[in-house]
């Protein structure tokens, strides 16, 4: 595409990541930014929404969603996990 000729070649981008961490519906969650230009969104902080940015490089709200994927994934499968272990010892109501 020639829309994207050359893209490599520029230390600028207009473009923006965003990664949302939280329940969409809850008024908690959190809206990460990165990319050069992503200041220019604050302004969305006006309409309610609750933006940080994390970065210059477009990849860091895609880094940060990953790293709290991880994290949040693996904490659920060892409670499953000893939750298992715990009800095989018939003592999954003392575990909780």
């Amino acid at each position: 595409m020639t829309f994207f000729k050359g893209i490599n070649e520029t230390k600028s981008s207009n473009f923006i990541k965003g990664s949302i961490i939280g329940k969409i519906s809850s008024k908690n969650q959190i809206i990460y930014l990165s990319g050069e230009n992503s200041n220019d969104l604050l302004l969305l902080k006006d309409y309610g929404l609750n933006i940080k940015v994390i970065g210059s490089n477009i990849t860091d709200a895609s880094y940060i969603k990953m790293i709290r994927s991880i994290y949040s994934k693996s904490l659920t499968a060892v409670t499953y996990e000893a939750f298992k272990i715990s009800e095989s010892f018939n003592m999954g109501d003392e575990f909780f």
